[in-house]
């Protein structure tokens, strides 16, 4: 036993008491100690298990497939980091499989995905098409999943021979039975959108407003839409102290009827009232029956088509200016032709249009218009693209009569007489460096 002093007062302390406090934490400490080096040996240890099945996993992953994906709207981060069984190329040529994916909008106002894979190299021959059908009112998460899904089903004929397919399992969900679904809306769908804009700077303001409304139906057998569009823009310049101001009105209204009766040949209509002070027409009504033949089936149209559209009709206007030839309104016949090409394959894609309009009462009031783009992967790491357009324009019935101010020609309030007009671009793209493109880095945005 000792005694202390504490306060004044004489305190008995049991030795054996302290030596059993210290003992116990001398037991917890070295405790502790052994439960921290337990985890560090465990953790280093199972880095460096973690470590190796990732290292033999990337040498598996060497001998896998290359994958060039062909498709400007998809998420291609998002597919990288949900099929990582397959190393993604930047080149076409240095890719095993060429998937390239396209879309159509459903009538559902949805989007049919077309997934073409083609084999190149040692898979050369071996091709094979999916689809994918989104519905109009799911989110883009929804769609990305649903595209990913089928990318995987279609890339396993590609690896089922390869070293790394042992890392490949299949799950089976059963689907329940199919149910037929009863649409309270026929099918129809409603588009409602309006905006405004505004700005200006020291010399130029301007404001514009526009609102449309939008309906249709489109079923395999058949097509309808209707479609109204209103829209005012004010503009004011101010120079040398003098203030000039114009306005643009324009309103339009369509409805258009198409029917098929087969793979190649549909028939329909449209007709149209509309209203422009641009092109001086206080309301014009126009109906044209319309029939079409496209060479190519319409199920093709994702990756090619070729059709023959043709047209007659009648035409009402009525003019806020008398025109120079002397017309307040007039009704004629008129006829249109048009030839549209379009080609989207694994080098490029590419679009060329014939546009013909003619009226019926002078054989020499008509337009003319040539236009096409084309882009071309013309090698490694290297494509080009351009487009033109040329219109001959000899049918400017609406011009108002008389002389226009110079003010009037430099906001250019009203359309101007010319017999053409064109427009041409051309462009070329450059990439290089690894072929391979397997990572995803989110960060700060890209």
């Amino acid at each position: 036993m000792t005694k202390i002093l504490i306060n004044d007062k004489e305190k008995t302390l049991s030795f054996n008491s302290l030596t059993s406090s210290k003992n116990k934490k001398t037991v917890n400490i070295s405790v502790l100690f052994l439960l921290v080096f337990l985890y560090l040996v465990s953790f280093v240890y199972g880095k460096g298990v973690i470590k190796k099945v990732d290292d033999d996993f990337q040498k598996l992953k060497k001998t896998a497939p290359k994958v060039f994906i062909d498709c400007q709207y998809c998420d291609i981060d998002y597919i990288k980091t949900k099929i990582i069984f397959v190393n993604y190329v930047v080149d076409t040529r240095a890719a095993d499989v060429y998937i390239m994916i396209t879309r159509l909008r459903t009538g559902s106002g949805g989007r049919k995905y077309t997934i073409k894979f083609i084999g190149q190299g040692k898979f050369k021959g071996v091709n094979d098409e999916l689809y994918y059908i989104s519905n109009r009112d799911d989110t883009k998460d929804t769609v990305r999943k649903g595209i990913v899904k089928q990318l995987k089903l279609g890339l396993l004929q590609y690896i089922k021979t390869s070293k790394i397919a042992k890392y490949i399992n299949i799950i089976f969900i059963k689907n329940a039975k199919p149910r037929q679904v009863k649409d309270k809306w026929n099918n129809w769908i409603f588009n409602i959108n309006g905006g405004l804009s505004q700005g200006g700077e020291k010399s130029y303001k301007y404001k514009s407003v526009y609102y449309s409304i939008q309906a249709s139906r489109v079923t395999e057998q058949s097509r309808i839409s209707l479609r109204f569009f209103k829209q005012k823009s004010t503009a004011t310049f101010t120079m040398n102290d003098k203030e000039f101001k114009s306005e643009r009105r324009s309103s339009f209204l369509s409805g258009i009827f198409v029917g098929s009766i087969s793979e190649h040949f549909s028939f329909g209509g449209r007709a149209t009232m509309d209203s422009s002070t641009y092109f001086n027409k206080k309301r014009r009504i126009k109906v044209a029956p319309a029939v079409e033949y496209d060479i190519f089936p319409y199920s093709k149209a994702t990756s090619k088509m070729f059709r023959i559209n043709y047209s007659i009709g009648i035409e009402n206007t009525e003019y806020y200016e008398t025109t120079i030839y002397n017309k307040d309104k007039e009704t004629l016949l008129l006829h249109s032709l048009l030839l549209e090409f379009g080609l989207k394959q694994k080098w490029g894609d590419a679009s060329l249009r014939i546009d013909f309009s003619q009226y019926f009462h002078d054989m020499k009031k008509y337009s003319l218009e040539f236009s096409g783009d084309f882009s071309w992967r013309i090698m490694k790491g290297v494509s080009c693209f351009s487009y033109a357009s040329y219109s001959m324009i000899h049918n400017q019935l609406y011009l108002p009569k008389g002389t226009l101010s110079p003010e009037e020609i430099f906001l250019r309030t009203s359309a101007l007489e010319t017999n053409y007009d064109y427009r041409i671009g051309i462009g070329i793209k450059i990439s290089f460096g690894s072929i391979y493109n397997n990572a995803v880095n989110p960060r700060f945005g890209y």
